[in-house]
């Protein structure tokens, strides 16, 4: 079968990341890359084997030779990006976090709808085979009853008022960049949450410099997690229930998802990466388009639009 065609719109670093677990996929390939500086897209072209460098984003929308659109550019933009591609009848993975807010991402799932094409949030976590595993277990009650989650992600950043993390102005904040990935780890394992409760401290620069969130789910299950940028602690995520446990240690990359049975052997699974953990969400997305699919059975728009909203 021809292959799926990837063009990238923005030439960062995160898009340098993506290329790399692209090339370990079969099937996919890079097409074509664009950035507002025609030539950074050159010089990333170059870099990365893509075919055509564009100088505009709407260049690569409209490029004939691309079948889905990896938006890597920087929150605030995403709505932006992903309605012109949209509107150009591109499919499209979008970076995380999917938007700054519920209305940019209704807008964002609107379009998807009325264009009759793909959009996926690219919450690489949530397409590891460790975590798909994991909620396997919890689906098919392996734990008894879920009653309670922990997830923690926490990192130790250098202050600089002028990065990203840290500028309010770009949406910056412990919450939205690395927080989405704890709520997306409770979506998946508990389900969409009922109710919820979050206190933040404020940084010097006006963002959330860390976070802790309690959710309460559907039958009165918790999720009890935290988010951080200048903390270091342990990044886990584990699933407690009446009759055992699921851990997946290291969530955020996890490669192993454990399961602790009362009165019975663990068990584990493990699958480790073919490059850097990006390449499950890019073969979901290729898989979709090839199906002609406008959303993923495992993680759709409406789920972006929920995490995003919550």
């Amino acid at each position: 079968m021809q292959p799926i065609r990837f063009g990238i719109l923005g030439a960062g670093a995160i898009a340098a990341h993506f290329v790399q677990a692209l090339r370990a996929v079969e099937g996919a390939e890079l097409a074509a890359v664009a950035s507002r500086d025609l030539e950074k897209a050159q010089r990333f072209a170059a870099e990365h084997g893509a075919a055509r460098a564009h100088g505009s984003y709407r260049a690569l929308a409209e490029d004939p030779g691309v079948d889905i659109v990896y938006v890597a550019t920087i929150t605030p933009f995403h709505e932006e990006h992903v309605l012109l591609c949209l509107n150009a009848g591109k499919a499209v993975l979008c970076e995380k976090p999917f938007a700054v807010n519920a209305a940019q991402a209704r807008r964002m799932a609107d379009c998807a709808v009325r264009n009759g094409v793909l959009l996926m949030e690219a919450m690489w976590t949530r397409y590891l085979p460790a975590t798909q595993q994991a909620r396997r277990w919890v689906r098919e009650g392996a734990i008894g009853e879920p009653k309670m989650l922990f997830a923690n992600l926490n990192v130790s950043v250098p202050f600089d008022p002028a990065s990203r993390l840290q500028d309010i102005s770009i949406a910056g904040g412990a919450a939205l960049d690395i927080g989405c990935y704890v709520v997306a780890e409770a979506f998946c394992l508990m389900g969409a949450p009922v109710a919820g409760s979050a206190q933040a401290q404020i940084g010097v620069t006006g963002v959330d410099v860390q976070d802790a969130m309690i959710l309460r789910h559907e039958g009165g299950g918790l999720s009890i997690l935290t988010s951080a940028m200048h903390t270091v602690t342990p990044c886990d995520a584990a699933v407690y229930g009446t009759e055992g446990a699921v851990l997946l240690p290291g969530f955020q990359g996890a490669t192993a998802a454990i399961l602790r049975r009362n009165g019975a052997a663990e068990q584990r699974f493990e699958q480790e990466p073919l490059a850097n953990g990006f390449e499950y969400e890019i073969r979901e997305a290729s898989r979709c388009v090839k199906l002609g699919r406008t959303g993923s059975d495992r993680y759709t728009p409406q789920d972006s639009l929920a995490l995003t909203r919550l």
